[in-house]
């Protein structure tokens, strides 16, 4: 079991080992694909062997050099294999933050299942095991993918009779849930400048209580780690499936 602990006191973060270094990286369930810096494919004595494209929540093309089969491993000790994007994360963090690795993404534990606890903890193991010991009741998932198929998200089922809407699980987003207006307009939610308070209808599981804000983008919502640290979750990255306890 891998504990979460909080970046900036605002997002899900891991320790992992790299060539022998720890080193904090993000954990963001919503960024498809893990991503490393610059530096450290250089520790790694690696070159980037092609590119990946992927897209923003927004809508906005990203670029960026690739590099295949990263060995990473968690704190723990569980050893980690990802396709991985170069990116300086630092960049896009506000100036003076501390020095991250990287993040991880979903595609590092492709083929496995994953249980999140309440956005503290992480274990891997036999899903089957995993939702037996969660004790909850399975959802409808789907896996979300960019990056020239390399990439991996998991979106669950929201809504009801006659509406049926795919919201990412997005741990990098440390705000309201975010609903497209499309989205708001069928679950019945008003537009607003700030965020407001919402009943969000997981199909087969149940009401979440939530803020959400309604923006536009390329899904039809973003449920982020606030809301996802409400939950107990198991996410198979083997074939979709999803069990949630409230």
């Amino acid at each position: 079991m891998t504990t979460l602990t909080l970046y900036q006191d605002l997002l899900p973060a891991v320790e992992v080992d790299v060539a022998g270094q720890t080193m904090d990286f993000l954990f963001d369930t919503g960024a498809g694909i893990t991503v490393i810096t610059p530096a450290v494919a250089r520790l790694l004595g690696l070159t980037p062997s092609g590119r990946g494209t992927g897209f923003r929540k927004s809508g906005e093309r990203i670029d960026a050099p690739r590099c295949d089969g990263v060995p990473l491993s968690l704190s723990n000790g569980i050893d980690l294999s990802a396709n991985c994007l170069v990116l300086d994360l630092m960049e896009l963090l506000p100036p003076g933050w501390p020095p991250l690795g990287g993040a991880i993404a979903l595609n590092a534990f492709e083929g496995r299942a994953v249980r999140m606890s309440g956005g503290h903890t992480l274990e891997m193991g036999p899903r089957q095991r995993l939702a037996d010991e969660l004790d909850g009741v399975d959802g409808e998932a789907r896996h979300v993918r960019q990056v020239g198929g390399l990439s991996l998200c998991v979106s669950v089922a929201v809504g009801g009779p006659g509406i049926t809407l795919w919201f990412v699980l997005d741990s990098g987003n440390t705000g309201p849930t975010l609903i497209a207006p499309h989205a708001a307009a069928l679950l019945g939610i008003e537009r607003s400048d700030r965020p407001t308070e919402a009943t969000i209808p997981l199909m087969g599981v149940g009401d979440v209580h939530t803020q959400v804000r309604v923006q536009d983008m390329i899904y039809d919502g973003l449920i982020g780690y606030p809301t996802m640290s409400q939950l107990d979750l198991v996410l198979d990255l083997d074939q979709p499936g999803l069990a949630i306890k409230l």
